[in-house]
């Protein structure tokens, strides 16, 4: 069943709806319902999509519990619900955008989950899931996930209430080897770094280089990822908030420049790649540290910026800059 009303005045759906047993899809669109107290189940449901739908917390929770085969699920602007529990033994997929100050999620079999929006705490409970892509301002996240492969936290903070982020890992991940992360100028450098940095293959950041805050971040996550093999910065133009100043050019090169260049720093790293590169002094010092750094690496690949005026003399001279690795190759 579909229900796509985005015009107009909400529409209500009626009881007798919930009486509806052999559905197995369901996909409202700015609708309001109550579940009624005698509604049993939806024994055949598998997909269920709500968006911009009125309804209250326990009717959510309720018609959720109540679909016991259902393997998809999508909640888009559920509005007057702040708070949920997600529980669904045999839930695949779960896709969550809005706002919640307590979210929880239960699922055995869930493998991917995507959330979008503004959360005050996360707790997630899936011990098969695989792929988690946040994309929200969030104080906490409590994460029980030991088959977790690939991870993308955008951090997206712009709320001065939401920073400083506590992320708590529960048990082990020793299959996650993919991390990429966005706006972490105020990620919380705690313990959960150590619980899986240190084996991680694959690191992609979206860095700001005018900010020495996000330097520093940067850093500590390169001290803990002693294996990581392959690089992937995408280098941002200034997000910083307006009570936000960025750091000045001389100190972000200094900052790169007094770096201590242990043996352990970069020491299986072999492919870099910077998109969106600027010739600006604090970017490329970055460059100059990652060439100085890496022993192994092979291949640092360089793609400028659209619209950034090619400078063939900075170009020379980074091809110039020292190199720790005899293999390592400059690609533009």
């Amino acid at each position: 069943m579909c229900c796509d009303n985005w015009e107009g005045k909400e529409c209500i759906i009626h009881s007798s709806f919930f009486s509806c047993d052999e559905l197995n899809h369901i996909d409202l669109t700015y609708c309001y319902f109550l579940v009624p107290s005698w509604f049993k189940e939806f024994k055949l449901l598998h997909t269920l999509l709500l968006k911009r739908v009125i309804v209250s917390r326990h009717d959510i929770e309720k018609l959720i519990s109540r679909c016991p085969h259902l393997k998809k699920l999508i909640l888009i602007d559920l509005t007057y619900v702040i708070s949920l529990n997600i529980h669904a033994s045999e839930l695949v997929y779960l896709e969550l955008e809005g706002d919640f100050l307590d979210l929880r999620v239960s699922a055995q079999k869930l493998e991917t989950s995507k959330m979008e929006g503004f959360f005050k705490a996360i707790q997630i409970s899936a011990p098969n899931l695989k792929s988690l892509e946040i994309e929200a301002q969030f104080s906490y996240l409590q994460l029980c996930a030991p088959k977790l492969v690939s991870m993308c936290i955008d951090l997206f903070l712009d709320r001065i209430e939401y920073r400083q982020n506590s992320i708590r890992f529960i048990g082990d991940m020793p299959d996650l080897k993919s991390v990429q992360m966005k706006e972490i100028m105020y990620l919380s450098i705690d313990k959960w770094l150590d619980e899986f940095m240190h084996r991680l293959n694959y690191l992609s950041l979206f860095l700001n280089f005018e900010h020495k805050d996000e330097s520093s971040v940067v850093l500590a996550l390169f001290q803990r990822a002693l294996y990581l093999q392959t690089l992937h910065i995408d280098v941002c133009s200034c997000s910083c908030s307006s009570n936000q100043f960025p750091t000045t050019t001389v100190q972000i090169v200094r900052f790169w420049e007094t770096v201590d260049k242990t043996e352990d720093l970069f020491k299986q790293l072999n492919t870099v790649k910077i998109v969106n590169f600027t010739t600006d002094d604090s970017t490329v010092s970055f460059v100059k540290f990652i060439l100085g750094s890496a022993q192994q690496l092979e291949t640092l690949t360089i793609n400028k910026r659209m619209y950034c005026k090619h400078d063939p003399m900075m170009f020379k001279e980074l091809l110039r800059f020292p190199r720790v690795s005899p293999k390592a190759a400059i690609v533009f």
